[in-house]
């Protein structure tokens, strides 16, 4: 009959889960390995090394370049130096207080200059038109006389109504023209004085401001180093063993495999009990 099949041991999990995790690290390291190119160019050379499981990547300039690159380093640090220095400058500025003591101040009354410009430009128009307007006066009435018309006439009348409004509105033209004149010079002071403030606040604000982009323009000067840039390898894609999966594939073959041979045994047991039976109703017995 053979000897009966042992069911095989169900793998210990904690061991498959070290084992796995033994294989994963196998795989990085594998990975890293591979990942991990030294590179060699004009600019220099980028190399790999490790101890255990840490890794350093060194890079290695050309001595041309790392001159250059120590120089503009070298250069930085003194601007910055001299900005820290100037920074002192700085703060004195913004301690300050703003103010606008001392500058011209912003006008607006001007009522006392309109009014001089105004009757200066009338009485100097009103003595030149006082000489002609007399003038025309005397000889229109002399026209009148030579034609024969005299005072009483309706057309005497009507001839110096005439005139006496044309003197009108020539005064009152000269009256609005000395009116605009008054306000253009009004507008010219104003103009004068908000101009003289606002160069005084430009001023003010540059000497307060000047400390400030002094500081920036140092800060700026100096730039920053550039290190050349070494391009990307490939990468290795390194993949894993499924190694708990393997240890449980062949755990379920061997069980498989028990269970037939459980089977064939326990129909070969059947046979033997049949044969029993028939030989013991058959009276062989």
């Amino acid at each position: 009959m053979g000897k009966k099949p042992k069911a095989p041991k169900a793998p210990d999990p904690y061991a498959t889960a070290a084992a796995q995790t033994k294989s994963n690290l196998e795989t990085a390291r594998t990975e890293a390995q591979l990942n991990r190119t030294n590179q060699v160019g004009p600019y220099g050379s980028s190399t790999w090394s490790n101890v255990g499981d840490h890794w350093t990547n060194t890079i290695n300039l050309d001595p041309r370049l790392q001159s250059a690159l120590n120089s503009q380093m070298d250069l930085q640090g003194k601007l910055y130096n001299m900005a820290n220095s100037y920074s002192g400058r700085v703060a004195d500025a913004l301690n300050q207080p703003f103010n606008l003591d001392g500058l011209p101040q912003l006008t607006t009354d001007f009522s006392g200059d309109r009014q001089r410009v105004e009757q200066d430009l009338y009485n100097r128009g009103a003595k030149y038109m006082d000489k002609q307007w007399a003038n025309d006066l005397t000889a229109l009435e002399q026209n009148l006389a030579d034609r024969g018309i005299g005072r009483g006439n309706p057309l005497y009348n009507r001839e110096l109504e005439n005139y006496r409004k044309s003197r009108a509105d020539a005064y009152g033209d000269l009256q609005s023209r000395a009116i605009q004149a008054g306000g253009s010079e009004q507008s010219r002071l104003y103009g004068i004085t908000a101009d003289a403030r606002g160069r005084g606040i430009q001023e003010r604000l540059m000497q307060r401001n000047q400390p400030l982009q002094e500081l920036a323009a140092l800060l700026g000067s100096g730039g920053t180093p550039e290190i050349p840039q070494f391009s990307q390898a490939p990468g290795t894609n390194v993949q894993g063993v499924d190694l708990g999966g393997l240890i449980n594939q062949q755990y379920q073959s061997k069980m498989q495999n028990y269970q037939n041979k459980m089977n064939s045994r326990g129909q070969m047991m059947g046979g033997l009990f049949g044969l029993g039976s028939s030989l013991l109703t058959g009276g062989l017995f």
